[in-house]
C-alpha cells in the first residue's frame, strides 16, 4: 500500500535573542497509507498541532522549518506560497480543535461554506450555493438551509463541527487532518462526530491524520498509532499492537493514565513531572528524567526509531539493547 503522505526528519525551530533557537518539533517521522487513518497522541506541549501547521504550512512566520513532508510524491517544503496554499483547503483540509472560533462569527454558515466552493471548485455562486447545502446534509446535519442560513453562535458545539467537517471536504481533500475534534463535545456527540468520520472516509477514500490525547477515540477509528513525546515520535505502530503491548515506556505511562485501566480502588498511575519546555536542548532522551526504567546512558542517548518485533517501531534506548 503507497503511502499519501511522508514525514521525513520534519523540524521546527524558532529563533531566540541571545539564546538557542527553540526546537518543540525536532526530527519527526511519519508515513500516512492512502485511505487509512493514522492518529497522533500525546501529552499537550509535545508538538503534535505544530506538526499538523506544518504539514499545512501555517507556521508562524518567525518558524524555521526543515526536512521532508510529500503529498502523492510532491515536496511541499519548497512549494511556491501561491500553489502551497491551493493545496491547503484542496488537496489538504483541516477540522479545527474548536469549530466556535475557527468560524467567522459574522458571516453565516453558508456563505463560508460557498467561499470554499468558489475558491477551490470554482463554482459560480449559485452551484456552490447547492454544493453547501449538499455537504451540510451530507455530515447529517437536518434542514441544511436552515443551517446555511445560521451564524455561528446559533448553532451547538456538535452541529457546528458538523458543519466544519462539511467545509473541509468541499474540495475533495485527499488528506483531511483533524486537530482534536472531540474536546469541545460532550461523550456522546463526540462519537456521533468521530463515527461520521468513519462513514465518510469510508465512502469517499480519503487519508486521516488524527491528532488527539484520546486513547479511547484512537482505538476505536486508527488503524495505526504514533506516540509523541517531547516533539519527537517515540513509538509507532498498529494500534491494537501499540495499545496491547506499548513498548516504550512513555506510552505505557499514558495507558496507566486511563481510567478504567487500573486496579478498583487504587488511584490512577501518574507519570512524574512534565514535558521539558525546550526539548530540543536536552541533552540525551527527553523522557529519561520521568522514565521509571532509565539508565545512566539515556542521559547521553538520544535514540531514534527502531524497529522492534514486525509491526512497531519504538525510541528507546532500553526496548532496543539487549
Amino acid at each position: 500500500m503507497s503511502n499519501l503522505l511522508e514525514v521525513t526528519d520534519l523540524a521546527v525551530a524558532f529563533p531566540r535573542r541571545g539564546l538557542p533557537p527553540s526546537r518543540p518539533v525536532r526530527g519527526v517521522d511519519l508515513a500516512v497509507p492512502s485511505g487509512q487513518v493514522l492518529g497522533i497522541v500525546g501529552e499537550s506541549g509535545c508538538g503534535k498541532t505544530l506538526t499538523g501547521m506544518a504539514i499545512l504550512g501555517l507556521l508562524p512566520a518567525q518558524a524555521r522549518l526543515s526536512g521532508s513532508i510529500r503529498l502523492e510524491g510532491t515536496e511541499l517544503t519548497t512549494l511556491p506560497p501561491d500553489r502551497r496554499a491551493a493545496l491547503r483547503g484542496g488537496s489538504i483540509s483541516l477540522v479545527f480543535q474548536d469549530p466556535g472560533t475557527a468560524f467567522n462569527p459574522v458571516l453565516t454558515i453558508g456563505r463560508q461554506l460557498r467561499q470554499v466552493a468558489r475558491r477551490h471548485l470554482g463554482l459560480d455562486r449559485r452551484s456552490a450555493d447547492t454544493t453547501a447545502l449538499d455537504h451540510l446534509g451530507r455530515v447529517g446535519l437536518p434542514d441544511p438551509g436552515r443551517v446555511a442560513a445560521s451564524f455561528p453562535h446559533e448553532l451547538s458545539g456538535g452541529m457546528l463541527q458538523r458543519a466544519m467537517i462539511a467545509m473541509a471536504l468541499i474540495s475533495g481533500p485527499r488528506l483531511l487532518i483533524l486537530d482534536e475534534p472531540t474536546t469541545a463535545l460532550d461523550v456522546t456527540v463526540a462519537r456521533q462526530i468521530m463515527r461520521l468520520v468513519l462513514e465518510l472516509q469510508a465512502e469517499l477514500g480519503f487519508t486521516v491524520l488524527l491528532i488527539t490525547h484520546n486513547l479511547g477515540v484512537v482505538a476505536d477509528v486508527c488503524g495505526s498509532t504514533a506516540v509523541m513525546y517531547a516533539g519527537r515520535v517515540v513509538e509507532h505502530g498498529r494500534t491494537g499492537e501499540v495499545l496491547r503491548h506499548p513498548r516504550h515506556p512513555y506510552t505505557r505511562g499514558l495507558l496507566g493514565a486511563v481510567p478504567g485501566q487500573g486496579t478498583p480502588g487504587r488511584p490512577l498511575t501518574a507519570i512524574p513531572g512534565s514535558v521539558p519546555g525546550d526539548p530540543g536542548n536536552v541533552r540525551g532522551c527527553a523522557f529519561a528524567e520521568r522514565c521509571p526504567v532509565a539508565r545512566d546512558a539515556c542521559t547521553d542517548s538520544d535514540p531514534r526509531l527502531t524497529a522492534v518485533g514486525t509491526t512497531q517501531e519504538v525510541a528507546c534506548l532500553v526496548e532496543t539493547t539487549p
